[in-house]
């Protein structure tokens, strides 16, 4: 099973520096919600916002575009 999951991570973006930072940002801003309610918009949008970050960097991390992409651009500036 985990070589299988090793294999499935091959060329993926995996768990990075900047993953880490988005899932700290997401997880303050939910747990900032608890004391502020979600039937205040602040509330709300921090819900959302943890939400949106959190899908974002699961997202960057299953992801087989982003370290092509960075690639590409390091390249053109060297």
């Amino acid at each position: 099973m985990k070589e299988k999951f090793m294999r499935f991570m091959q060329g993926r973006n995996g768990v990075d520096q900047f993953a880490r930072f988005t899932m700290g940002v997401a997880l303050a801003a939910i747990v900032l919600t608890l004391f502020t309610g979600t039937r205040s918009g602040i509330g709300a949008f921090l819900d959302l916002f943890g939400m949106a970050a959190i899908v974002y960097t699961y997202f960057r991390i299953f992801s087989k575009i982003f370290p092509n992409v960075i690639r590409r651009i390091r390249s053109i500036f060297r």
